[in-house]
């Protein structure tokens, strides 16, 4: 289990609060089962953002991860309401050493916006650690 609250001032958009909660499980054969909650309260717009998330990861090899999640995500004004929901399957590969790794993200979003109809989408990232500490998993 882990718990975060965080309290911050931007200059443009003026003070906010999040509060994030996570536990996770190990299932069995390598898998481990994870659900979060987070609750954020945005000043300038007066309204609370919410998010509920849940996720497996297994590590496949010492290179690589695979992670699919499924989540929804909502907001309180004018009144409580989900604004979409999505799913999404990360692929996680260190490239090179311990500080660059890549991932590739297929996912779909259904956002209140469109009618809750379906959006694809292909994410190719790169990251790069410079200093600090990384995942002990690789």
């Amino acid at each position: 289990m882990r718990a975060q609250q965080r309290f911050y001032y931007y200059h443009k958009d003026g003070w906010g609060a999040r509060t994030w909660f996570s536990a996770s499980r190990y299932v069995g054969n390598g898998w481990r089962f994870w659900s979060s909650s987070e609750l954020e309260w945005v000043h300038s717009d007066k309204q609370f953002e919410a998010a509920q998330i849940f996720g497996t990861d297994k590590r496949l090899n010492n290179r690589s991860t695979l992670t699919p999640r499924i989540g929804v995500l909502g907001e309180s004004q004018p009144g409580w309401r989900t604004t979409s929901a999505f799913a999404d399957l990360t692929w996680r590969y260190r490239l090179h050493s311990d500080w660059l790794f890549a991932e590739i993200i297929p996912a779909l979003t259904f956002p209140r916006e469109k009618h809750f109809k379906d959006q694809a989408s292909m994410l190719f990232r790169v990251e790069m650690f410079f200093s600090g500490r990384i995942n002990p998993d690789f």
